[in-house]
């Protein structure tokens, strides 16, 4: 899969997961905004109650009004028979008005202007009107009920004029239809039918007690689930407050909260009393009640977004590991293929008759291929210890181990290529307690890996120093040299296998990147660590902790 592949593959799963995560988060906001409306619903439905239980809580105080007399009954039953009695009273009165209005005769120019002033003018006489609502009071009603009812008519003729309008406007009517004027007609008896009920229960401030209406809204709210913090308030047509249940720093927030009811409606003559009610944590209360489906919707987003990268990674990564595998190929062709053809070079000048009267010369080419052979021992070597460690099944001897001794094997063991390469090689051990547990084999493969980074990355001629310290716990082991050092972005690869800091195609530093991966590993299971300190063109600095006692108790 080349580099054009991968990227529309990856732009296109990118363009599929954002559109799937885009309808998941406008799915989301639907299911939010049906909680809301649900919410909504509920709560005008709450006030719709309230209302009601309100109703009913004053019909019970008008009850409990009358005393416990034992002809109570009996007068409630007088008392429904004389408000039939006022209410045919009152549909006479208003319809001997309509037949005033309604006889309507058109004049020489076929317009009834005339006829219907004298009909308003005789219509609206409020003096007549509102005595024979006085007449009809005396009449019907007996002294122990009038002291509980209060007419107002003062109060009502004032609304009736407010409702119906003044004079002047229904004389405009004359020039409107019939159907027009029996609207109107219909308007004056609903509201003289109100103007003749007995008004029992005073002004509104009076007949609004906010702590029952508290109290009847927290039970609603409670029976419909919705236990949240509220607060209300009474306020009249003008949005002004007319109650005292009400702390002045949330007045606006409730004058403003959408959440209103008339506590009143069906009185026409009375002003309209709105009671309003304002959810301080209204968000919270429906982001909790959605909490499980958003949370599961953040989890699914979540996980798809993390499939998404591991995915991405993993394709990178087998792209990065086939390229590793690649340079590793090429490097061990390139590492195999100088032994092999040496080897073979000497094998064919050892079979020439003339070579053969020179035993030194013989010797030599002996020497050669035995260099090499061990050359390419040591390839396959490092191979196989790299799939040993990959297996698992490696393990160490435990065996007290003098590092000092170790490292002199080191450099003995790598001294022919610090001279051949005119390097030097400084020690300076220090650490007085240099005994660790460990396998004394492979420390010493350790520190010759270290060297022969040293050499090969040299710039000019290796200048290297191997000291030791002393640290709790243990000790270290620092090989140091003035090289071509090594990148930040590099130094966090140097130990991952088959990781060669990039050279192009140039093969003058030999190796499989196997060597440094090798090293961690062997710190590893002696229970140590390694670490780097490199810069740019002012060398390398490799420090190895081992511990005193690990691995033995």
């Amino acid at each position: 899969m080349n580099k054009n592949q991968l990227t529309l593959i990856i732009a296109l799963v990118s363009g599929a997961m954002l559109g799937l995560i885009g309808v998941q988060l406008y799915w989301i906001h639907n299911a939010i905004e049906l909680k809301k409306q649900q919410f909504d619903r509920d709560v005008n439905e709450v006030l719709s109650n309230v209302v009601a239980g309100l109703e009913k809580q004053e019909v019970l105080n008008v009850v409990k009004g009358f005393g416990f007399e034992a002809n109570l009954f009996k007068k409630l039953d007088n008392l429904d028979l004389k408000i039939d009695s006022i209410q045919a009273s009152t549909k006479q009165i208003a319809d001997s008005i309509s037949e005033k209005i309604v006889k309507i005769e058109k004049g020489p120019d076929n317009s009834p202007q005339g006829h219907l002033r004298i009909g308003l003018n005789q219509a609206f006489n409020h003096d007549s009107i509102m005595k024979g609502f006085q007449r009809m009071s005396d009449a019907f009603f007996s002294n122990d009920l009038k002291k509980l009812f209060d007419f107002q008519f003062d109060m009502a003729q004032k609304q009736f004029d407010r409702t119906i309008g003044k004079r002047k406007d229904f004389e405009k009517v004359f020039n409107l239809d019939t159907a027009i004027i029996n609207r109107k007609l219909g308007l004056i008896k609903e509201v003289m039918k109100e103007m003749v009920i007995v008004d029992i229960r005073g002004e509104s401030m009076n007949r609004v007690k906010p702590r029952s209406v508290d109290s009847v809204l927290g039970v609603e709210l409670i029976n419909k689930g919705i236990q949240q913090p509220y607060k209300i308030g009474v306020f009249n047509a003008r949005n002004q407050l007319i109650s005292e249940h009400l702390e002045p720093e949330i007045h606006e927030q409730i004058a403003k909260s959408p959440y209103r009811i008339n506590l009143f409606p069906g009185s026409v003559i009375s002003e309209p009393t709105f009671l309003k009610v304002y959810f301080p944590a209204k968000s919270k209360y429906l982001l909790k009640a959605m909490w499980g489906v958003l949370s599961l919707s953040f989890l699914l987003t979540i996980l798809i977004i993390l499939c998404f990268y591991y995915t991405v990674r993993t394709i990178y990564k087998q792209k990065k590991d086939s390229e590793i595998k690649t340079d590793f190929i090429n490097n061990m062709t390139h590492e195999l293929k100088t032994p092999i053809s040496t080897i073979a070079l000497a094998c064919e000048s050892i079979g020439d008759p003339q070579l053969k009267q020179s035993q030194q010369k013989v010797n030599e080419y002996v020497g050669m291929i035995h260099a090499e052979n061990e050359r390419l021992g040591n390839l396959v070597e490092d191979v196989l210890q790299s799939a040993v460690l990959d297996r698992g099944d490696f393990k160490i001897k435990t065996e007290e181990v003098n590092v000092d001794n170790v490292i002199s094997a080191s450099i003995e063991k790598m001294q022919a290529l610090v001279e051949k390469n005119n390097g030097t090689i400084h020690i300076e051990l220090i650490a007085k307690e240099n005994i660790v547990i460990g396998d004394r084999f492979h420390l010493v493969n350790v520190l010759c890996n270290l060297l022969d980074n040293a050499i090969k990355y040299s710039k000019d001629l290796p200048k290297i120093k191997v000291s030791t310290e002393n640290v709790q716990d243990g000790l270290k082991i620092i090989c140091e040299d003035d090289g071509i050092g090594i990148s930040l972005e590099n130094q966090k690869k140097i130990f991952d296998k088959l990781y060669r800091v990039p050279s192009g195609n140039i093969h003058n530093v030999k190796g499989f990147g196997l060597g440094l991966n090798y090293v961690q590993a062997i710190v590893q299971k002696h229970g140590g660590n390694i670490k780097v300190i490199s810069e740019l063109g002012k060398g390398s600095k490799f420090e190895i902790f081992l511990p005193f006692r690990y691995g033995k108790a």
